[in-house]
């Protein structure tokens, strides 16, 4: 689905003063509490709840400005929705540009049963039943609520991370296949001639590379400055529990 088929200009009423504003009373408060989180368990691990739930309610707002930035109408200006939702996108280790098209297409077909399941591919009670014990008791287990908060931290730490290895993965064997064909390879046919499985677009492609590289990076660099303890058990529960929250 191109983005472009799902519109929401006729209610948009965008200003770029009201949209600076939101960004800087939101990231603002929630690097400061990331601060004042790390200070803070240098004294007691008990005073720690109380701003972890302030962490996760700014995540949440990062990510409801991400979703405005996605439909392009938290800026006047589409390069900036871009440039703010690619940010906001890293701050919730999620890439803003395929989320969004995928978001998309949920206004476009949420409610048409034949075209879109829900978040959590639901079945119908026909459907249920043709399952085999194993995999009815399965699906009784994963759309579970409480399982949203390992989903949560799956959706947003791990998949788009996978995603990246897997089509890497998926790539290198395409190579590998067309070389073994022989005389005729051309690696610039090649390349251009790969389908992927898991974005629509060069621009898709880059905005997942991108991310990738700099949530990684964050990661690696705020493990090294604050303990890999320290950092990954707030960080976690943060993610955690915001993305139960908003899925």
């Amino acid at each position: 689905m191109n983005k472009a088929e799902f519109v929401l200009t006729t209610y948009i009423n965008s200003s770029n003063l009201r949209a600076t504003y939101q960004i800087l009373n939101t990231v603002v408060p929630y690097v400061l509490l990331w601060i004042l989180a790390v200070k803070v368990a240098s004294i007691s691990l008990w005073l720690l709840p109380p701003i972890i739930v302030l962490l996760i309610l700014f995540s949440l707002r990062c990510f409801s400005l991400m979703h405005d930035c996605g439909h392009y109408s938290l800026f006047r200006s589409k390069s900036a929705n871009r440039i703010f939702g690619f940010v906001l996108g890293v701050i919730n280790a999620i890439p803003q540009y395929g989320w969004s098209r995928d978001h998309a297409y949920h206004h476009k077909t949420n409610g048409d049963w034949e075209r879109y399941r829900g978040v959590a591919d639901f079945l119908s009670t026909e459907e249920f039943s043709k399952l085999d014990p194993f995999n009815q008791r399965l699906y009784e287990v994963l759309p579970h609520p409480l399982m949203a908060i390992p989903g949560g931290f799956f959706y947003l730490a791990i998949k788009p991370r996978l995603i990246l290895i897997m089509e890497v993965y998926e790539f290198i064997q395409h190579i590998f296949t067309d070389f073994k064909k022989g005389s005729e390879f051309n690696l610039a046919q090649t390349i251009s001639a790969h389908q992927s499985k898991h974005w629509q677009s060069a621009t898709e492609f880059w905005d997942l590379l991108l991310n990738n590289i700099c949530v990684v990076g964050s990661w690696i660099f705020l493990s090294h400055l604050w303990g890999v303890g320290l950092f990954w058990s707030i960080y976690s529960i943060t993610l955690s529990c915001s993305a139960t929250i908003f899925i």
